[in-house]
Order: C-alpha cells, then sequence, then structure tokens
C-alpha cells in the first residue's frame, strides 16, 4: 500500500509540473482575451466533470469488488446529468457569454475528465494498478502536448486538450474490456440503495467545486476574460503544489488523528504545524514568481503579479483549515456539507458585494480575500470548538 502511495504520488507530481509550467507557455503562446477565455471555459468544465458521476465512484471504491454491477453506477447515470448540464449552459448561454461551440467542447471534455476519474475507481478495485499508474500520469502529459501542438498548427487549444485526454484513456484498456453491463432495473436499484451518496456527498462535491471555480467564471462575466485568465493563472501557480501535499497530508493526519489519546492536543499541534507550513510555502512561492528571474523569461507572470498578494491569502485559508476540518470526518463524522455551505455562502456574499458596486477586478479580489477569510474562520472556530466539546467530555 504504501509503495501505490508513493508511486502515484511521484507520478501525480510529475504530471502536476508539467501542468505548471505548461499553464505558463499557454499563457505566452495564446493572447490575454484567448487564455481567459480558457481559464472560463476550464473552470466551468472542472465543475460539471465533478458532477457527472453523481459521485457514485464512492460506490465503486466501497463495493465494486464485491459486485460489479457498483462498477457501471456512474456510466449509466452520466448521459443525464451532461443532458442536464447541457440545457442549463443552453438556458443561461447569454449570460455565461457561451455559444454552442463552447458548449460542445466542454460537456466532451468534461466527460473526458470524468472517465479518467471513473476508470481509475475501477483500476483501484480491480487491482489494475499498473493502467491506473500510466494514465495518472499520461493524462496531463498527453494533454499538454496535444494543446501544445494544437496551439501551434490549429490555433485552437482545445482539439488538443480532448484529443489529449481520449488518448491518455488507452491504458485502461484492460479494465474496460473487463465491465459488464446490467441491467438498467439492476442498476437503478443499487442507485436507490445508494441514496445517501447522491443525498450528500453530491451537494458536497458541487459546493466545493463551486467554491474553487466560481471567481474565475465571475471575473469572465463580470470584468472580461483577460481578468479571468489573470486570477486563474495567479491561483493555478500558487496553490497547484499544495494541492498536491494535500491530497496525502490528509489521509496520514486522519490516522495519526485516529491514534492519538490526546486528539485536542493533536488538533491544535496540527493546525500549527499545518499553518506554518503554508505560511512558508507562502512566501517561497511569492519570491519563486515574482523575485527571480522567471518573470523575465514569461512575461505573463507580470501581468499577474497584483493577484498574487491576495490569492497567496486565499491559499492560506483554503489549506490551513481543510486538512484540519478533514480530520473531523475520520472520527466525528462532521459535516462537510455543513462547512461547504458555510464557505459558498462566503463566496456568493463577496461576489455579490463585488457586483453592487467594484469595477476593479483587483479591489474585488481583495474583498473576496477578506470574506472568504472569515468563512473560513468560521469553519475552523467551530471544528475546535467540536473537537474541544467532545473529547473534553469523552477523555
Amino acid at each position: 500500500m504504501l509503495k501505490n502511495l508513493f508511486v502515484f504520488s511521484l507520478l501525480g507530481g510529475a504530471g502536476q509540473l508539467v501542468t505548471y509550467f505548461s499553464l505558463i507557455i499557454f499563457s505566452e503562446l495564446l493572447s490575454k482575451e484567448n487564455f481567459g477565455n480558457y481559464a472560463y471555459l476550464l473552470s466551468i468544465i472542472m465543475i460539471i466533470s465533478s458532477v457527472i458521476g453523481c459521485r457514485y465512484e464512492i460506490s465503486v471504491i466501497k463495493h465494486g469488488r464485491q459486485n460489479a454491477n457498483y462498477k457501471m453506477l456512474p456510466l449509466y447515470i452520466s448521459p443525464l446529468v451532461i443532458a442536464l448540464s447541457g440545457s442549463i449552459l443552453l438556458i443561461f448561454r447569454s449570460i455565461l457569454n457561451v455559444d454552442l461551440s463552447d458548449i460542445a467542447v466542454v460537456l466532451v471534455s468534461a466527460l473526458g475528465f470524468y472517465l479518467h476519474v471513473w476508470l481509475y475507481s475501477i483500476s483501484i478495485v480491480s487491482d489494475e494498478i499498473r493502467s491506473a499508474r500510466v494514465a495518472v500520469f499520461l493524462k496531463p502529459v498527453f494533454a499538454a502536448i496535444g494543446q501544445y501542438f494544437s496551439i501551434i498548427y490549429f490555433e485552437n487549444i482545445w482539439i488538443g486538450l480532448v484529443a489529449g485526454l481520449y488518448i491518455a484513456l488507452i491504458p485502461y484498456r484492460k479494465v474496460v474490456r473487463k465491465l459488464l453491463f446490467p441491467k438498467v432495473k439492476v442498476v437503478c436499484g443499487i442507485i436507490f440503495e445508494q441514496k445517501d451518496v447522491f443525498l450528500f456527498s453530491l451537494p458536497t462535491t458541487i459546493l466545493a467545486a463551486v467554491n474553487v471555480q466560481a471567481l474565475t467564471i465571475f471575473f469572465g462575466v463580470a470584468y472580461g476574460m483577460e481578468s479571468a485568465g489573470y486570477y486563474f493563472l495567479a491561483n493555478k501557480l500558487l496553490e497547484a503544489p499544495l494541492r498536491i501535499i494535500q491530497q496525502h497530508l490528509g489521509p496520514m493526519l486522519g490516522r495519526d488523528f485516529c491514534k492519538s489519546q490526546d486528539k485536542i492536543s493533536f488538533f491544535i499541534k496540527s493546525a500549527l504545524v499545518v499553518f506554518i507550513a503554508v505560511i512558508i510555502y507562502a512566501i517561497f512561492a511569492y519570491i519563486f514568481l515574482t523575485k527571480l528571474p522567471l518573470n523575465k523569461v514569461y512575461p505573463s507572470l507580470e501581468n499577474i503579479e497584483p493577484y498574487f498578494i491576495p490569492v497567496l491569502l486565499i491559499t492560506i485559508f483554503r489549506f490551513s483549515v481543510s486538512p484540519l476540518v478533514g480530520l473531523l470526518h475520520y472520527d466525528l463524522g462532521s459535516s462537510a456539507l455543513r462547512n461547504g455551505i458555510t464557505i459558498f455562502f462566503g463566496t456568493i456574499v463577496s461576489l455579490c458585494l463585488s457586483w453592487v458596486g467594484v469595477r476593479d477586478p483587483v479591489q474585488m479580489i481583495w474583498i473576496y480575500t477578506a470574506v472568504i477569510g472569515v468563512s473560513y474562520s468560521i469553519v475552523f472556530g467551530v471544528s475546535m470548538k467540536k473537537v474541544i466539546n467532545y473529547y473534553s467530555v469523552n477523555n
């Protein structure tokens, strides 16, 4: 297990590095408007791809080894979600400023991203670990290569993204050949049996995706695609390394939290360590992206410099609080949905305040930073109170 974790971490990290530097290159190759449009549509794609399977890949992981019918749940429900997503985009296309070709790109790309999630889950429960390892690495590499050559030869980044995503599914061919297609009636019965996934995990996922992607979309609608591209690039460059660490830090902290005899002390010490680590990272990230010669090689980095400080603060809030709040799910069954609603409410409040009277995107992001900081502080405070109250009584 530890070997697999290490290998997946290594391959995932390498893939993230490819994505990290490819974004900088794409920002140079594309015009500011086109890169902003790319960022804008990609944010919509990320929201849709996170919900295409209604989170039933959780059921695949939990029950797919015992009952092969569970593996097909996401595939059966995904056409309905894609159709619903397409309908929503069509209805609000004037507000979202998208045309029919944009909608087609969004849906095809979102499905490509989700197929990787679904087949990865099946590979894990089917002991096809090698297929998953290869695909985890090839997805960002093929997507980056495809997008680069697509810009150079076709002046259209989306052809390369779609081609890269679907070609990178080839390592899963052994997994696909073993899939069995149950009757629709059987699948409907399993969906009803697993209704808690739909009722609780799906809303939590939607809120999390919206909380992360909403600001890029808001920038595109309110301030234009150029501003959306600036924020998107700053956000991705600053948070990408921390996202890799969080994926593996969360489970390790959760394991140690469950074993700990003094959970209040462990929670406080973990909070201090995580906060200090994130602060140190933020300082080095700021120096790396603004003070070193990198921004002389890539002039687009100079354009996003006004966004760095507020985005760094958002990153500090998000990655200081999220791993710690996640600890409570291991032992107390704390509601991720409630926490997601709190952050979502903060996001909506800040966007509404900005919509009313702020016409400068940099001022807007400072308002967002302040409100979202309060939201994360509330989530952390409630979680801390829950830890102290629960374990003071039960120790």
